[in-house]
């Protein structure tokens, strides 16, 4: 199931970088703030958030639906704001960066400058618990793949993560 599976890898993603210090700064975030960013940017998917969420719909839910990002971070010593967006599946890597792209003007009013999204490519294509994975290497190469987006300057980047087995 596509929609289990985005929830996994966002839960596993989010447990990873909170244990690695990192947590999601989307929450920080207060709601009419993000409306009034969805006004002056984008009204219609204010119009839209209206529609579809009711008013104590959280901030972490906001910027994942109205903004397209899963997990917001910010790096010291620079205090750059990194955007994530999780997929498990490899082929949608290119439609997620091209969306991300499309919408920079959008995760610019989040303070975000660097948007990264991050593949996880399970054993056997698909998930099997948390137990089953070696999760200290997915933080070294999730560490890596942060820092060498900040140093790439690009604005949007893509980070592919093979998870091996314990």
């Amino acid at each position: 199931m596509v929609i289990q599976s985005g929830v996994f890898t966002e839960r596993l993603f989010a447990r990873i970088l909170t244990g690695l210090g990192y947590s999601n700064l989307a929450a920080t975030y207060d709601v009419e703030t993000l409306r009034a960013i969805l006004a002056e940017r984008d009204p219609y998917r204010l119009s839209w958030l209206d529609a579809n969420y009711s008013e104590d719909t959280s901030p972490e839910r906001i910027v994942d639906y109205a903004f397209g990002i899963d997990y917001l971070i910010e790096v010291a010593p620079t205090n750059q704001r990194i955007g994530m967006d999780f997929t498990i599946n490899g082929s949608s890597l290119h439609r997620k960066m091209q969306k991300l792209d499309r919408n920079k003007w959008l995760w610019h009013g989040l303070g975000i400058s660097t948007n990264i999204v991050v593949c996880f490519e399970l054993p056997n294509g698909h998930d099997q618990g948390l137990l089953f994975y070696d999760l200290e290497d997915c933080e070294d190469k999730l560490l890596d793949g942060i820092f060498s987006a900040i140093e790439s300057k690009k604005e949007v980047t893509a980070i592919n993560i093979k998870v091996c087995r314990k």
